[in-house]
């Protein structure tokens, strides 16, 4: 559970940054009120009023177990060995990487590496569990459904992945709008708000200090001196300035409280969506259900989590 400090922290609630009117009053490109930040303790502090509406981690990978049962089982009927990749929970948070949380990295050991598959379990957390397949370019025609029938055999519309997704989605209706769009919305608009680029320019000053000089730390992370190195390249261990660079890093993140105040300020840009959108919300969280039960039927599980 986040917790929320009883002190305000100046850095996020400057003078004039709260708005006097209450929130459904006022427009919607003002920035919402913010009474208090929080400070992660660890990466599991991280979350995010969206994520109470969006599948479980376990939830998801009911779902990615059925996919891959349906899709290597389809794939077969045609001749193909379709590798997908093993469905499980990611080894990291949901919103490591959103909220810029570096405590998993072992930036003393690995720089901005991370230790080895940290790159693919954090991209994968991101997703809420969802990993890329790789479909060999012969093996497309039937995947995707290009052709009408492959060796005599009809291949169904959208092939064995429009098969998939009309058996993952039966019952539910197609919205434009899913939690990850309305979460990144919400990421958008904390991008935007004059309390973060406060933070940026706290966390560039405390870089500075120590003779490093990135505008934020997107620069740092991805210096070319170090971007292109990685698990492609076997893994190799970062050099001393990485390491140096990536250990600042961290210390300057956690001095101006960085997560904490991006969880905060999304926080309120979600919390502002929920409250205008809850119904819509509240429909995408019904449907995402609705897959997963369906996950569960294809996969023959009489007790989906």
């Amino acid at each position: 559970m986040i917790t929320r400090l009883p002190a305000v922290v100046a850095l996020l609630l400057g003078a004039g940054a709260c708005a006097s009117a209450p929130r459904a009053a006022a427009p919607q490109t003002a920035e919402p009120r913010v009474t208090a930040t929080s400070t992660p303790a660890s990466g599991a502090d991280l979350g995010l009023p969206l994520d109470a509406y969006d599948l479980t981690p376990q939830e998801s990978l009911q779902i990615e177990r059925a996919k891959g049962m349906f899709l290597q089982a389809c794939m077969k009927r045609y001749g193909f060995d379709l590798a997908v990749p093993q469905a499980r929970v990611p080894a990291y948070p949901k919103n490591v990487s959103l909220l810029a949380w570096l405590g998993y990295q072992q930036v003393g050991r690995y720089g901005y590496q991370g230790p080895p598959g940290f790159n693919e379990e954090v991209a994968a957390a991101s997703r809420n569990g969802r990993r890329g397949i790789t479909v060999p370019p012969e093996q497309l025609p039937v995947f995707d459904g290009t052709v009408a029938s492959f060796k005599g055999r009809p291949v169904p519309e959208g092939g064995c992945d429009g098969d998939l997704e009309r058996r993952l989605s039966a019952g539910t209706d197609d919205s434009d709008r899913d939690i990850e769009a309305l979460q990144q919305e919400a990421n958008e608009q904390a991008s935007e708000d004059g309390r973060f680029r406060q933070v940026m320019q706290a966390w560039s000053a405390c870089m500075a200090r120590a003779g490093l000089r990135y505008t934020d730390p997107e620069d740092a992370e991805g210096d070319p001196r170090w971007s292109s190195a990685g698990e492609d390249d076997g893994h190799p261990a970062p050099s001393a300035i990485e390491v140096r660079t990536a250990v600042t890093d961290e210390r300057c993140r956690l001095q101006v409280n960085l997560s904490g105040v991006l969880q905060s300020l999304i926080s309120a840009y979600e919390q502002r969506l929920i409250a205008q959108d809850g119904a819509q919300i509240r429909r995408i969280q019904d449907q995402l259900k609705q897959r997963v039960r369906n996950a569960a039927a294809m996969t023959m599980d009489p007790h989906p989590r």
